[in-house]
């Protein structure tokens, strides 16, 4: 898992707070065993479900389908998002948000406390220095 450093930017009022941004970088087998590993959750799911009678054929198909289409995406994905982590600009509590393996920096956010809503994204590049 790779940390990076992220800006929480309030557009309303103006404030900026810092936080974490939690990803992984994973090479070709890293992605198929993740992707294989994440699919064998859904596929247990699948087969408990497969022991309910009348609502087996619906959720099992539909599970089977999932897994199938849930295995090939993670499996294309160079980089996953796990987890940002930092302070709400407005009203300063601390936040954590799960991210979809699929989400990526920029992304817009509110507040389950002050229903503020900020945009998180990467800090800029400093300037280089002219001497």
């Amino acid at each position: 898992m790779i940390a990076a450093e992220i800006i929480l930017h309030d557009q309303r009022a103006e404030r900026l707070s810092y936080g974490r941004y939690a990803y992984g970088a994973y090479s070709v087998p890293g992605r198929l065993y993740y992707g294989l590993k994440t699919s064998i959750r859904f596929l247990l799911v699948s087969l408990v479900l497969l022991c309910i009678p009348g609502e087996s054929f619906f959720y099992g198909v539909f599970f089977f389908i999932f897994v199938t289409y849930y295995a090939y995406v993670l499996s294309r994905l160079k980089t996953i998002s796990f987890h940002v982590d930092g302070a709400c600009p407005s009203c300063g509590e601390m936040l954590r948000f799960r991210l979809e393996p699929d989400e990526h920096l920029p992304i817009w956010k509110y507040c389950p406390y002050c229903d503020a809503s900020f945009r998180i994204s990467e800090p800029p590049e400093p300037a280089p220095i002219q001497g």
